[in-house]
């Protein structure tokens, strides 16, 4: 059997935001040059479930990428896994290609190639969920947006969605901040095929809470919105260490702090 992995290298979505650089005169990132690609989750798992299939069954496994040179290094971590061959795919044409555009280009390949019974993808990409159908570039445009922010203090918290949802990573930074806040359900953004009770408490891939001085609260969202990403003012912190949830005239307290824990951190500012 011949088979086809396509993969792709990605930024390591654990590289921390930290190590972006803002350029101060076009306000866009500038990449470490030492930045670390890797080979996407998703192809990684395609690439070994060809390997299975090369343990049961006499195959022959290519590996096909598209990218600048660094790609090269993709290719040979899939050999050193088990793949047979790699075909990298260079042009300065394929420089800021789209989501289609790539997709094009591996398909015409893959129709030279010709000899294949099976072709193996990766489920998405993975240059996190939010960000499917974007280019390295269009990635970091919306990776600056927090260096920018932190190095124009334009904000007091931040703090990335964690598996505790939009209210438990509120909740946390509020106990961690000895703060408490009000937050308006209604104000919350959604997908609109999600219930928000479901999107309260997901995971979201490039979600961020932070605690803004309503006086830069509009540059905040401007800073967002001019890269494509959804931000609203959902509530206010307050000094009384209780998460109150309002939905229209009614409210309920989720956490009052002098009882409850989440974390138990507290922080205590020196004396």
């Amino acid at each position: 059997m011949n088979m086809i992995v396509c993969v792709k290298e990605i930024l390591d979505p654990q590289i921390p935001a930290k190590f972006f650089k803002v350029d101060a005169e076009t306000q866009r990132a500038i990449k470490p040059s030492d930045i670390k690609l890797v080979i996407s989750d998703y192809d990684e798992s395609a690439m070994e479930a060809a390997l299975k299939i090369k343990d049961a069954v006499a195959s022959k496994i290519t590996v096909i990428s598209l990218g600048s040179e660094s790609a090269t290094n993709v290719i040979r971590h899939c050999i050193a896994m088990g793949a047979d061959e790699g075909i990298w795919l260079s042009d300065p044409l394929f420089i800021d290609n789209d989501s289609y555009a790539t997709a094009f280009v591996l398909a015409e390949a893959i129709k030279k190639i010709g000899d294949y019974d099976l072709i193996l993808c990766g489920r998405q990409e993975g240059d996190w969920d939010a960000n499917s159908g974007k280019t390295p570039e269009e990635l970091l445009h919306r990776l600056e947006a927090l260096p920018t922010i932190a190095e124009r203090e334009l904000a007091q918290t931040c703090k990335d969605v964690s598996n505790a949802g939009i209210l438990g990573t509120i909740s946390i930074m509020m106990e961690n901040s000895g703060k408490g806040a009000i937050i308006e359900l209604d104000s919350i953004p959604k997908p609109a095929e999600i219930e928000l009770s479901d999107w309260l408490v997901c995971f979201q891939s490039f979600g961020f809470v932070l605690s803004v001085s309503p006086k830069h609260s509009e540059t905040v969202i401007d800073l967002f919105q001019k890269r494509e990403i959804t931000a609203v003012i959902i509530g206010k912190v307050v000094d009384e260490p209780i998460v109150t949830l309002k939905n229209g005239p009614e409210s309920k307290a989720l956490f009052d702090f002098r009882k409850d824990k989440i974390t138990g951190i507290v922080y205590q500012p020196y004396v």
